[in-house]
C-alpha cells in the first residue's frame, strides 16, 4: 500500500466517525436569492462618479453592471399589488424592486401605494401627487381626492385642483371662490372670490397653477399672484422684464418654482419667490420639451432619444429614453426605455428617485446610485 492509498483509507475512517449536521437548505436558498437580486441590478454609468466618457460627451447610455448575473430564468409577478423582487425583463434586463411609495396609475387602475382603489382612473397630466395623497380625474366620478386610501369627490368648477408636493395643501375653485385647504388639520384655510376671466377659447384663465409646501398658492391669468389663504394676494414680479403671466409658472416645487424665461417657452429657470412676490433666478433648467424638476430642485428629467438627442420618435417606442441632469454639477445621463412601451409620464418619487410610467410598467431610476429597476412590472 502506497502513501496515497494509506492517506485515503485514514480519511475514510475519520469521515465515518464525524456527525455532520443537515445543511440549512432554506437559509441557503434565501441568501442565494438575495445575492442574485443584488447581482442583477442594472447600473447606469456616469452620475455619482462620472466617467471620462460622460464628462467628454455629456451623456451615457444604460449598461449592465459587470456584477450582473448570466440572465437566467426568474420568477415573474402577476400583479403590481404584490411587491416582490427578482424579475428580469428580457429586453431591458431590469430587476423589480419595491412598488412606488407614492400613488400610481396603471391600466386605469389606481394603487395607493400597493392597494387598489376602486374605480376606473384616467391618467392625465393634471393628476397631482403629493406624498401619499393624490387628486385625479376618475372617468366614473369626476375629480377625486384620495387620501389614506379613501376617495372624496371634489366640486371643481374651474381649472384643475392642485396639491402641494408634501400632500398637505389643496387648492381648487368652487364657483368663483378659490379655496385653500389644510388636509392634515382637516380645515379650510381661506376662501377668495375671483372674477371669472375667459380667454378666446372660452376657458377660464384665472386658475391655480400650484401650491408649495408652505401653503402659498400661485394663480392668475394675465398676471400671477401669490396667496397664502389670508390677507390680500401679492403680485409676482420678475427681476427684470415684464411680470409673469399664469402660463409662465411651469412647476411649483416644495419651496421654489420653475418659471419660463423666454417668449418661445424653451428657457426655464429655477427660482425662489420672496414674501413680497419678487422672483430670484437661481439656475437655468436644461432640456427640451416637457421637463420635470425634482422636488428639492437638484435634478431635471426629460424625454429624449436613446442617444440623448432631443425628442424621441413617438411612432417607435424603442426610440424612447429619459435624460436626467444635475442642476449643480451638470452631470448628465440618458437611460433608454426601449422595451416596446411608450413613456406616459415622468415623476419624482423622492429627491433622487425618478419614476417613468410606461403604461403597464413603471421604471424607477436612482439618479445618485445610477441604477434602474422595475417598480411595477406586468
Amino acid at each position: 500500500m502506497n502513501i496515497e492509498q494509506m492517506l485515503e483509507a485514514e480519511l475514510h475512517v475519520v469521515a465515518d466517525e464525524l456527525d455532520v449536521p443537515r445543511p440549512p437548505i432554506a437559509e441557503l436558498v434565501r441568501e442565494g436569492r438575495k445575492a442574485s437580486r443584488n447581482r442583477t441590478r442594472v447600473y447606469v454609468a456616469g452620475l455619482a462618479a462620472a466617467s471620462v466618457a460622460v464628462v467628454a460627451t455629456g451623456l451615457a447610455v444604460a449598461d449592465l453592471d459587470p456584477r450582473a448575473d448570466d440572465g437566467g430564468p426568474s420568477t415573474t409577478r402577476p400583479s403590481p399589488t404584490a411587491p416582490s423582487t427578482g424579475i428580469i425583463n428580457e429586453s431591458l434586463g431590469l430587476p423589480t424592486g419595491d412598488v412606488p411609495s407614492m400613488p400610481y396609475i396603471v391600466n386605469e387602475k389606481l394603487y395607493v401605494p400597493d392597494r387598489q382603489v376602486p374605480g376606473q382612473w384616467e391618467y392625465l397630466p393634471e393628476t397631482q401627487i403629493g406624498g401619499g395623497t393624490l387628486v385625479s380625474w376618475s372617468s366614473e366620478r369626476g375629480w377625486l381626492l384620495v387620501r389614506n386610501g379613501t376617495a372624496e369627490e371634489l366640486q371643481v368648477d374651474r381649472g384643475a385642483p392642485k396639491l402641494s408636493p408634501n400632500g398637505r395643501f389643496l387648492v381648487h375653485f368652487v364657483g368663483s371662490d378659490m379655496i385653500l385647504r389644510d388636509l392634515v388639520e382637516g380645515r379650510e384655510i381661506g376662501r377668495r372670490s375671483i372674477a371669472e376671466e375667459v380667454n378666446v377659447d372660452g376657458e377660464y384663465t384665472a386658475v391655480p397653477r400650484g401650491v408649495d409646501n408652505a401653503g402659498r398658492v400661485f394663480y392668475g391669468s394675465g398676471r400671477v399672484f401669490m396667496w397664502d389663504g389670508t390677507g390680500d394676494p401679492v403680485p409676482v414680479s420678475r427681476p427684470t422684464g415684464p411680470p409673469p403671466i399664469a402660463g409662465d409658472i411651469y412647476q411649483v416645487l416644495a419651496d421654489r418654482i420653475v418659471i419660463l424665461d423666454s417668449p418661445d417657452g424653451t428657457v426655464l429657470q429655477l427660482a425662489s419667490v420672496a414674501e413680497d412676490g419678487r422672483v430670484t433666478f437661481e439656475s437655468a433648467v436644461p432640456g427640451e420639451g416637457p421637463r420635470v424638476v425634482s422636488l428639492d430642485g437638484s435634478w431635471v428629467a426629460w424625454q429624449t432619444k436613446p442617444n440623448g438627442e432631443v425628442t424621441g420618435n413617438l411612432e417607435d417606442p424603442d426610440e424612447d429614453a429619459v435624460t436626467v441632469q444635475h442642476l449643480g454639477t451638470n452631470d448628465r445621463v440618458t437611460m433608454p426605455m426601449n422595451d416596446g412601451s411608450f413613456i406616459r409620464d415622468i415623476r419624482w418619487e423622492s429627491d433622487q428617485a425618478v419614476l417613468i410610467n410606461m403604461g403597464e410598467r413603471i421604471v424607477r431610476c436612482d439618479v445618485v446610485e445610477g441604477a434602474c429597476e422595475y417598480a411595477v412590472a406586468p
